[in-house]
């Protein structure tokens, strides 16, 4: 159910999923995400692309915004092809990535409304 809907007064979010996402020496692969200017670093399994990385790098971020009451959520991210796929413009091709499409999917519901948007190039 929407937030609004209950009650509670919009917030909104940025969430910046930096695309430079590296592939370290550690065999881990290191995604840098800004939330509203404070930078966190998640770290993911070493055998998942650059682009399930920017998916899960965003999945993680959901539930804690969620915690913090945010209602109207945005992801920035140079990563077009998951901007493009969470958006409905491209499908899902990868099995990796349909998955974590669907765990995206089941936190969206958390809020009244999700954009992803490009974010500029350096």
């Amino acid at each position: 159910m929407a937030k609004a809907i209950r009650g509670t007064k919009a917030v909104r979010a940025t969430v910046t999923l930096e695309s430079s996402v590296e592939f370290l020496n550690t065999g881990g692969t290191n995604v840098t995400i800004v939330v509203d200017g404070v930078r966190s670093v998640w770290w993911t399994p070493s055998r998942v692309t650059a682009h399930a990385a920017v998916y899960i790098a965003a999945i993680r971020a959901m539930p804690v915004a969620d915690a913090r009451g945010v209602t109207h959520l945005t992801f920035s991210t140079r990563a077009n092809l998951v901007r493009r796929q969470v958006t409905g413009e491209w499908k899902k091709r990868a099995t990796q990535l349909s998955g974590l499409h669907g765990i995206y999917m089941q936190f969206r519901g958390d809020f009244d409304d999700v954009d992803w948007i490009q974010s500029p190039r350096p």
